[in-house]
């Protein structure tokens, strides 16, 4: 079986690209998604990734997250991008690129020069926080955003494993499964559901002295590293031009019938394939069915469901040790041929190893048992 670790290094794309990839839509001012990934070159343990994510969320997200207030909040930012929202994430693949979004951007910011200057501002913002110096008012601000944020971790953890994972279900989710492979990567034999030692791991490292996020951020390669950036752009001519090659796949593949037919007219050369595909396909549900078909051994016996049957010993333990009994195919019954009631059957006169016991018989037909003689 092939591990992560065995699988080949990633061949990403020129470091520092800038993509900006058209989409049919008929609003070509329709705004969109941009991101922002950091190469997959990260071996992250179960704990350095709750903290990662933990970092992310606290840089990215809602309103009180320092690139909202740079550069969502119409308040506080220093430049005009437009867009309405921040996210980050760090991915489970092997490598664990980090992804950093932004939602809603308006499709005339999506230019290499204003990609570019989003980039680099994001960049600055991550060193700023590197670059803060131990007992400041900054870092001791950020460092009780994340603490909070911890605490709500734990919440949402056993609020999680106290929730139906609803497998198998049309509306269910990914997230089961999720955590599951995340326990399955960690190497301690005793692993906790709500990730216990992980997140007390991650406490101790942010009530350090100094500035734990220097040492953090480089080793993630979040500084130096140079992110791709991604932009999703509206085209409404791409519309048209899906629309003709489409019809220009119909075009040929009528020519193609109207040829293999030997016919002028493409409607009856319809008509004709469609005619071919339903024998041809009824030939194939019929296959499918005689494959389907399952032949019972002849000695098996029709009444009873498919099971192990013939010649064969079970144990049943009772007082006085245990029964052997055997199945009879003849008619279908177990019969004791072994143990204390064989034994006792074995010792009256002209009464076979098995055979019923006439004073039980009489019992169990006065309790109401038996109806009838058998």
């Amino acid at each position: 079986m092939t591990a992560e670790k065995d699988l080949p290094r990633p061949r990403p794309a020129p470091a520092g690209a800038i993509n900006v990839v058209d989409y049919p839509h008929r609003n070509d001012q329709q705004p969109g998604a941009v991101w922002l990934a950091w190469p997959a070159e990260r071996r992250l343990d179960s704990t350095e990734k709750a903290l990662l994510e933990l970092f992310l969320h606290n840089v990215a997200g809602d309103p009180t997250t320092n690139l909202y207030k740079r550069l969502i909040d119409s308040k506080t930012r220093e430049t005009e991008l437009g867009a309405k929202s921040v996210f980050a994430s760090v991915s489970e693949d092997v490598g664990n690129p980090v992804l950093i979004g932004f939602g809603d951007v308006p499709a005339a910011r999506m230019n290499e020069r204003e990609l570019g200057d989003l980039r680099a501002r994001v960049k600055d913002e991550l060193r700023r926080i590197a670059a803060w110096p131990a007992g400041s008012t900054e870092l001791a601000a950020f460092n009780a955003r994340l603490a909070s944020r911890i605490v709500q971790t734990r919440r949402q953890l056993s609020k999680f494993v106290n929730t139906p994972p609803t497998f198998g279900f049309r509306g269910g989710s990914s997230d089961w499964l999720t955590q599951l492979h995340e326990l399955n990567q960690m190497k301690s034999f005793r692993k906790s559901l709500t990730f216990k030692p992980q997140i007390a791991a991650v406490e101790k490292v942010l009530a350090a002295d100094g500035n734990v996020w220097t040492g953090y951020l480089a080793r993630w390669r979040l500084l130096d590293a140079e992110p791709w950036v991604l932009a999703a752009r509206p085209r409404p001519d791409l519309i048209q031009q899906a629309q003709a090659e489409r019809d220009a796949r119909v075009e040929a593949e009528l020519r193609r019938l109207q040829q293999h037919y030997c016919m002028g007219e493409a409607q009856e050369a319809i008509r004709r394939y469609r005619a071919d595909y339903d024998v041809r396909t009824a030939a194939i549900d019929q296959a499918a069915a005689a494959a389907a078909e399952v032949r019972r051994p002849a000695t098996a016996d029709p009444r009873r469901p498919a099971r192990l049957q013939g010649h064969y010993a079970g144990r049943r333990r009772a007082a006085g040790g245990f029964h052997v009994r055997e199945h009879d195919q003849r008619d279908g019954r177990h019969r004791v041929v072994a143990g204390r009631r064989a034994r006792e059957s074995a010792r009256v006169p002209g009464r076979a190893a098995g055979a019923a016991d006439p004073r039980r018989r009489d019992r169990q037909r006065a309790a109401g048992v038996l109806r009838g003689d058998e």
